[in-house]
């Protein structure tokens, strides 16, 4: 008998983005601004917000941060998405590929985007739409 599907812990997103980024998990969530750690740091932000169930209060405290370094690094990650060209993107695509495969199952995302960021991919569609 299988257990039931559910989302990913944020713990869990922490030790797959540590493990893909070769860092230490509690280099991942210390202190540090290092930029070898930051970038990883939001990437695992961005993958807890928009796929656990917890608050960004909860998420930053996980991360030893607080709710402003998530709402950061969600509008960092998703400008980065937005351009696709960045080397990042693929990254970010093998962790969402690992979470699938992982022993649960990854449901729709949990979309909780600040506003602006929302905001500013209403305005992209929009002018997409009305050059097609």
């Amino acid at each position: 008998m299988s257990a039931l599907p559910r989302r990913p812990r944020v713990t869990e997103i922490q030790k797959l983005v540590a493990a893909h980024f070769l860092l230490p998990l509690k280099d991942l969530t210390g202190p540090s601004r290092e930029q070898r750690l930051v970038l990883p740091r939001q990437v695992s932000m961005w993958l807890c917000a928009r796929y656990t169930p917890g608050s960004v209060s909860g998420i930053a405290r996980r991360h030893n941060r607080d709710h402003t370094c998530v709402l950061n690094a969600v509008r960092k990650i998703a400008a980065v998405l937005a351009d696709g060209r960045s080397p990042l993107c693929r990254h970010i695509a093998r962790l969402e590929g690992k979470l699938a495969q992982a022993d649960f199952v990854v449901f729709p995302p949990v979309l909780r985007a600040p506003r602006v960021v929302l905001a500013e991919e209403r305005r992209r569609i929009e002018a997409a739409a009305a050059v097609g």
